[in-house]
């Protein structure tokens, strides 16, 4: 099975360079141009089934890529790939996040702390550094996304290709599980394409992060 991991289009929260985990905001213009792009790039793919988080902003890049596929298929929910839940720091600008938590953890640059921590510790640095400690940790987090992995796996057959509407943190964690010389630093694209192949129960990183032109 070949599985199109796809960003969803940008929400007015990316728009202002602010968090967003679980909380929520509408695609702009900008994003649904560039969903339906996506789609239409991925019209000539084969595509037999479209799934989703179950968040406001995958639902709605989701649809528009259903609608230009054609698909005789409605979107399928899985909340098993929601995007991490930042905690108290959801919706706070991130040029003033990243640095905080950096510092706490001992760094002077962000490079320093993307590079210098494995994926894991980056992310339970968000949630050791919330005061809350609402901040989902990185076991809690990857357990529930290996779980939608395997889920897809029992729902398909190998020839299927399929896509999947996800978040920016959610398919670095995916394709780092695979691959761990990717860039965990590299921005992902809004509507842009991941592709994994999965036969026989392994996993195989296609390409990464590319833009949908």
């Amino acid at each position: 099975m070949k599985l199109f991991l796809i960003r969803h289009g940008e929400t007015y929260l990316n728009k202002y360079g602010r968090m967003q985990g679980w909380a929520d905001t509408p695609l702009t213009d900008k994003g649904r141009q560039s969903a339906r792009r996506c789609g239409e790039y991925l019209a000539s793919h084969g595509i037999t089934h479209v799934l989703s988080s179950d968040l406001g902003r995958t639902i709605e890049t989701s649809k528009i890529i259903n609608e230009c596929l054609a698909t005789t298929q409605e979107v399928v929910l899985m909340p098993e790939f929601r995007e991490t839940f930042f905690g108290s720091y959801e919706g706070e600008l991130n040029r003033n996040v990243w640095p905080e938590i950096a510092k706490k953890q001992g760094f002077d640059s962000l490079q320093d702390f993307y590079t210098q921590l494995p994926i894991n510790e980056v992310m339970d640095a968000f949630h050791t550094s919330d005061p809350t400690s609402d901040a989902e940790d990185y076991q809690t987090f990857i357990t529930r996304i290996t779980q939608g992995l395997k889920k897809i796996s029992e729902m398909f057959v190998e020839e299927e290709q399929v896509v999947l509407v996800t978040h920016g943190n959610t398919i670095r964690n995916i394709a780092y599980l695979i691959d761990p010389t990717i860039d965990c630093a590299e921005e992902l694209i809004n509507s842009g394409v991941t592709t994994i192949e999965m036969v026989g129960g392994q996993q195989r990183l296609v390409s990464y992060n590319v833009a949908a032109e």
